[in-house]
């Protein structure tokens, strides 16, 4: 009989008054939002660093309290202008100086040629008249993306690279541990590259070596 009460009794401590089980609700449906963006940020549908950032800012509006860790300049980011020259980029938006600095090094027309080819044609433009010049300015404007191509294919996360990782421990088994490194990257390129190729393309290099 002691025991039958004392299970009771911890029994009622452990039911939810009507109270604690509408704000557990809640947190609920407040996650649902949190793991809604969590497993799309880990699809491979090909997700921008503009991607990334609409849904962090989405996330933001319904839970303010996770600006200090999805906010764009949050103290984990380590790279803040970058990404928001990549972000500004991929938006199509004209980069400021600092911006266009953090892209330089993925810049497919740098500014000195710009600048060279701007030289030579300094003394046509001066023959034309405002309007002209006015139009040929505007047209000249280089759309971001066409100049940065590299930064749509920058992920937003590093799970590519941890599947990569998770894929080579499985294939570097213990029965294949003396397998070359070279061995080992050329089947990791074949197998993370799959949908590139098939056993026709192998029957066609089999014939050519």
């Amino acid at each position: 009989m002691q025991n039958a009460n004392r299970d009771t009794h911890y029994q009622l401590r452990v039911v939810w008054s009507p109270l604690e089980e509408m704000q557990l609700t809640a947190a609920m449906e407040g996650l649902k939002e949190c793991e809604s963006v969590s497993k799309k940020l880990q699809t491979e549908e090909g997700l921008t660093l503009w991607d990334a950032r609409i849904l962090f800012d989405s996330l933001m509006e319904l839970h303010p309290e996770m600006g200090s860790y999805l906010a764009p300049r949050a103290p984990i980011v380590k790279c803040p202008m970058f990404e928001a020259a990549c972000v500004q980029a991929l938006k199509g938006e004209i980069l400021t100086r600092d911006n266009h600095t953090a892209l330089c090094m993925l810049e497919v027309n740098p500014t000195s040629s710009q600048d060279r080819e701007e030289n030579r044609s300094s003394t046509t433009a001066r023959k034309l008249g405002f309007a002209e010049r006015a139009l040929k300015r505007q047209k000249s404007v280089v759309n971001p993306v066409s100049r940065y191509p590299m930064v749509q294919y920058i992920p937003p996360t590093s799970n590519v690279v941890e599947r990569l990782f998770s894929q080579a421990k499985v294939v570097l088994s213990p029965l294949r541990q003396s397998m070359s490194s070279a061995q080992l990257e050329r089947v990791l390129f074949l197998k993370i590259n799959r949908r590139f190729w098939s056993i026709e393309t192998v029957v066609v290099a089999s014939k050519q070596y």
